[in-house]
């Protein structure tokens, strides 16, 4: 384990939490400076100054400023000022559309508000030192939705998933055959085969499984 001191910032609007979250933090001789910001807006400010940051504990629930409404959509805007930073949800939410979205976004953990002081600590060591760090219910759902991803029966062809894909943009039928250049019945064949592979018997159906599945 690395021996220099991480330096903290946590993005909270509750204002307790966060104090309570910084005295915790500031008492462990591992860390170095602890940030607190409570909106997007202070977190923008935050972000033009010259500070090093090793790893941000980030809320989801933030009051909305200018085009970003979360801390979710905070995440690119912080990695593009701090390519290395590691950044840790920590959040009431456990449902698996924020789970995956703070992910596929660059979060490198998922806590849950309520883990006690030790996992909290724990887990901004393990995402320093470039592990992953989650809450048991986030990881059940992690892993959950693993399980229920795999592939079983046959695959969808390329032309099959691009039918899907413009589906998924609000395509019509004629539209995607003249967007692919191949007739409506090719599109019909396509559907069918989409819904017989993936169990489904709707559009709306393929389009959410295969979004699931990391298809489209």
């Amino acid at each position: 384990m690395s021996l220099s001191k991480q330096n903290i910032l946590i993005v909270e609007d509750d204002l307790l939490f966060a104090e309570n979250l910084r005295a915790i933090l500031g008492d462990n001789k591992k860390f170095g400076e602890i940030f607190v910001k409570n909106n997007i807006e202070d977190l923008f400010s935050f972000l033009k100054e010259d500070e090093e940051i090793n790893v941000v504990l980030l809320d989801i629930k933030l009051p909305s400023f200018r085009d970003i409404k979360s801390g979710i959509e905070c995440i690119p805007v912080i990695l593009d000022k701090y390519n290395s930073v590691k950044i840790l949800m920590i959040t009431v939410f456990n449902d698996d559309e924020k789970i995956f979205s703070s992910l596929k976004a660059g979060a490198k953990g998922y806590l849950l508000k309520g883990e006690s002081d030790d996992r909290i600590i724990r887990s901004i060591n393990e995402v320093a030192e470039g592990g992953g760090a989650f809450s048991p219910g986030s990881a059940a759902k992690i892993v959950e939705f693993f399980d229920s991803s795999r592939i079983t029966g046959p695959r969808l062809t390329d032309p099959e998933i691009e039918a899907l894909k413009l589906f998924s943009d609000g395509y019509t039928k004629k539209e995607i055959a003249k967007k692919l250049f191949k007739s409506v019945h090719t599109i019909d064949s396509h559907i069918r085969h989409i819904y017989e592979k993936l169990h489904v018997n709707s559009k709306a159906a393929a389009v959410k499984t295969a979004i699931k599945k990391g298809l489209i």
